[in-house]
This record gives C-alpha cells, sequence and structure tokens, in this order.
C-alpha cells in the first residue's frame, strides 16, 4: 500500500500508535471507533488516516498516519507535539488525563 489508498495525497511514513488496555476500554464503555471520531473532531477529518484494531483483538490498537498539506513537513518534532496535543486535548468518557501516546 503506498498511502495513496483513498485517492487523496500521499500520508507521512510515520504512524502514532495509540494502544489501549481492553478491560479498562470495556468497563468504560467506549468503542474505537468513537475515539476515531472524537480524533477526527478535534483534529479534522483530512489531518489522519485513522486505523482501528477490531474490537475482538486482544489489543485495542488505534494507529494514526499523518496527512500533510503540500507545503507541511513531517519530523519527529512534529510527532511529538501532535502527541502532546492528544494527551492534553482528548478527553475520553473519564478519562481525562492519557499518560503516553506512542
Amino acid at each position: 500500500m503506498d498511502g495513496d489508498a483513498d485517492g487523496e495525497g500521499a500520508a507521512s511514513p510515520w504512524v502514532i500508535r495509540i494502544e489501549l488496555d481492553k478491560d479498562k476500554v470495556a468497563a468504560k464503555r467506549v468503542q474505537l471507533e468513537d475515539l476515531q471520531a472524537l480524533i477526527m473532531d478535534v483534529f479534522g477529518p483530512e489531518t489522519f488516516q485513522i486505523i482501528v484494531s477490531d474490537q475482538n483483538m486482544p489489543r485495542q490498537v488505534l494507529r494514526l498516519r499523518f496527512v500533510p498539506d503540500d507545503d507541511e513537513d513531517v519530523d519527529i518534532e512534529f510527532l511529538k507535539s501532535v502527541e502532546e496535543q492528544i494527551r492534553s486535548k482528548l478527553k475520553v468518557s473519564g478519562y481525562d488525563k492519557i499518560l503516553k501516546v506512542g
């Protein structure tokens, strides 16, 4: 896959991977699709290609691949700033402090 599956611009080769504790997610009745929608609301629908794992998988994982504008450069510092924004802006069903995004 070349990152152009939707016919849009090429995505960054970098991926932000968010792994969630399956038991805690189930206890809070959070769906990965809800988190996907929340990320799209916060960052905009065209900012990331988001891949979510199946709810039945042992590990609940979201993968975010940044889709830069033509003039945007993606480097590790940019991704660290996105990580910080995810940690500070996303409030999920009682979780108001996300400890680590990697």
